[in-house]
C-alpha cells in the first residue's frame, strides 16, 4: 500500500525505533521502519513505497552507512522526476 506520508525509517535501537514510530503515527505519518541501511536500500530499491523524507540513525551499523543510503535515496528521486 503506498500512503502519500511514508516515512523511511533507518535505526538500528530498537528502543528509538519504538518511539519513533509512536511519534510519527500520531503526527499523521507512515512510518517503514528498518533496522540498517542495507535492509533500507532493499526496499526503497523493490519500489513498493514511495517515500516523502527519511530519518536515521547518524551512526548506522554495517557495510552501508546512512549517508550513502541518503545518496541511494537522492539519486532515486532523481531518476524519478527526470523520467516523469
Amino acid at each position: 500500500m503506498t500512503h502519500s506520508l511514508t516515512v523511511l525509517v533507518a535505526e538500528d535501537d530498537y528502543q528509538i525505533q519504538a518511539m519513533l514510530e509512536e511519534a510519527l503515527i500520531e503526527a499523521g505519518f507512515w512510518p517503514q521502519i528498518l533496522s540498517s541501511a542495507e535492509e533500507a536500500a532493499t526496499v526503497l530499491k523493490s519500489g513498493i513505497y514511495e517515500f516523502c523524507a527519511l530519518v536515521t540513525n547518524i551512526n548506522l551499523k554495517g557495510a552501508m552507512s546512512e549517508w550513502d543510503l541518503a545518496r541511494l535515496i537522492k539519486g532515486a528521486r532523481s531518476t524519478s522526476r527526470s523520467s516523469t
